[in-house]
Protein backbone atom coordinates (compact mmCIF):
# COMPACT_ATOMS: atom_id res chain seq x y z
CA UNK A 1 0.00 0.00 0.00
CA UNK A 2 1.48 3.15 -1.09
CA UNK A 3 0.69 6.22 1.64
CA UNK A 4 0.43 9.70 -0.12
CA UNK A 5 2.62 12.96 1.70
CA UNK A 6 -0.27 15.05 3.00
CA UNK A 7 -0.18 18.12 5.00
CA UNK A 8 -1.09 18.41 8.38
CA UNK A 9 -4.06 19.54 9.88
CA UNK A 10 -4.67 22.10 10.10
CA UNK A 11 -1.66 23.19 8.53
CA UNK A 12 -0.39 26.54 9.07
CA UNK A 13 -0.27 27.64 5.70
CA UNK A 14 -3.34 27.10 4.47
CA UNK A 15 -5.44 27.54 7.96
CA UNK A 16 -5.66 31.62 9.21
CA UNK A 17 -6.22 31.78 12.67
CA UNK A 18 -9.46 34.34 13.66
CA UNK A 19 -8.42 37.46 15.41
CA UNK A 20 -9.43 36.07 18.75
CA UNK A 21 -6.94 32.91 18.38
CA UNK A 22 -4.17 35.17 17.31
CA UNK A 23 -5.18 37.77 20.65
CA UNK A 24 -5.16 34.66 22.47
CA UNK A 25 -1.69 33.42 22.05
CA UNK A 26 -0.41 37.02 22.38
CA UNK A 27 -2.18 37.08 25.67
CA UNK A 28 -0.36 34.19 26.73
CA UNK A 29 2.90 35.82 25.57
CA UNK A 30 2.15 38.43 27.80
CA UNK A 31 2.52 36.24 30.61
CA UNK A 32 5.26 35.13 30.35
CA UNK A 33 6.84 38.67 29.39
CA UNK A 34 5.24 39.78 32.76
CA UNK A 35 6.62 36.23 34.86
CA UNK A 36 10.37 37.57 33.44
CA UNK A 37 9.92 41.23 34.24
CA UNK A 38 8.60 39.64 38.27
CA UNK A 39 12.02 38.05 38.39
CA UNK A 40 14.06 41.04 37.18
CA UNK A 41 12.19 43.43 39.43
CA UNK A 42 12.68 41.14 42.37
CA UNK A 43 16.53 40.40 41.34
CA UNK A 44 16.73 44.45 41.07
CA UNK A 45 14.97 44.56 44.70
CA UNK A 46 17.89 42.37 45.51
CA UNK A 47 20.64 44.62 44.28
CA UNK A 48 19.17 47.67 45.44
CA UNK A 49 19.00 47.08 49.00
CA UNK A 50 23.09 45.88 48.95
CA UNK A 51 23.80 49.17 49.54
CA UNK A 52 24.37 53.07 47.72
CA UNK A 53 26.62 51.84 45.44
CA UNK A 54 24.47 49.06 43.71
CA UNK A 55 21.21 51.73 44.31
CA UNK A 56 23.40 54.19 42.40
CA UNK A 57 24.20 51.86 39.61
CA UNK A 58 20.87 49.95 39.43
CA UNK A 59 20.33 53.63 38.63
CA UNK A 60 22.20 54.11 36.05
CA UNK A 61 21.26 51.00 34.60
CA UNK A 62 17.70 51.94 34.36
CA UNK A 63 18.18 54.87 32.69
CA UNK A 64 19.93 53.64 29.26
CA UNK A 65 16.97 53.37 26.47
CA UNK A 66 16.71 49.87 25.59
CA UNK A 67 16.45 49.37 29.42
CA UNK A 68 13.18 52.12 29.39
CA UNK A 69 12.18 50.63 26.66
CA UNK A 70 11.48 47.66 27.79
CA UNK A 71 9.70 48.46 30.91
CA UNK A 72 7.35 50.43 28.63
CA UNK A 73 6.81 47.70 26.76
CA UNK A 74 6.41 46.05 30.09
CA UNK A 75 3.69 48.05 31.41
CA UNK A 76 1.91 47.70 28.25
CA UNK A 77 1.86 43.62 28.87
CA UNK A 78 0.52 44.41 32.14
CA UNK A 79 -2.17 46.78 31.10
CA UNK A 80 -3.22 44.61 28.00
CA UNK A 81 -3.40 41.48 30.22
CA UNK A 82 -5.45 43.08 32.62
CA UNK A 83 -7.39 44.11 29.65
CA UNK A 84 -7.65 40.81 28.60
CA UNK A 85 -8.60 39.44 31.62
CA UNK A 86 -11.42 41.95 31.98
CA UNK A 87 -12.96 40.35 28.51
CA UNK A 88 -12.84 37.23 29.84
CA UNK A 89 -14.83 38.07 32.47
CA UNK A 90 -17.22 39.75 30.25
CA UNK A 91 -17.43 36.25 28.13
CA UNK A 92 -17.78 34.31 32.15
CA UNK A 93 -20.87 36.41 32.91
CA UNK A 94 -22.10 34.69 29.65
CA UNK A 95 -21.58 38.10 27.32
CA UNK A 96 -19.82 38.80 24.27
CA UNK A 97 -19.92 35.93 22.36
CA UNK A 98 -21.14 36.99 18.67
CA UNK A 99 -18.24 36.90 16.61
CA UNK A 100 -18.71 40.94 15.58
CA UNK A 101 -19.05 41.59 19.02
CA UNK A 102 -16.00 39.76 19.81
CA UNK A 103 -13.67 41.51 17.03
CA UNK A 104 -14.68 44.77 18.67
CA UNK A 105 -14.00 43.80 22.42
CA UNK A 106 -10.65 42.83 20.52
CA UNK A 107 -10.18 46.23 19.22
CA UNK A 108 -11.50 47.93 22.56
CA UNK A 109 -9.03 45.88 24.92
CA UNK A 110 -5.90 46.50 22.41
CA UNK A 111 -7.08 50.22 22.48
CA UNK A 112 -7.72 50.74 26.07
CA UNK A 113 -4.37 48.89 26.55
CA UNK A 114 -2.39 51.39 24.56
CA UNK A 115 -4.12 54.56 26.27
CA UNK A 116 -3.57 52.83 29.44
CA UNK A 117 0.17 52.88 28.63
CA UNK A 118 -0.28 56.56 27.42
CA UNK A 119 -1.49 57.75 30.22
CA UNK A 120 0.97 55.77 32.84
CA UNK A 121 3.59 57.61 30.52
CA UNK A 122 2.08 61.06 30.81
CA UNK A 123 1.83 60.74 34.43
CA UNK A 124 5.24 59.69 35.18
CA UNK A 125 6.49 62.75 32.84
CA UNK A 126 4.41 64.99 34.69
CA UNK A 127 6.06 63.86 37.85
CA UNK A 128 9.48 64.44 37.20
Amino acid sequence: MQQRKRPLSPHLQVYKLPLTGMVSIMHRMMGVLLTAGLVLFVISLAIIQCGASSFESMQSLIQQPLIGIALWLMIYALFFHLCHGVRHLIWDAGEGYEKALMNYYILLEMFAAIALTFLSFLFVQVGS
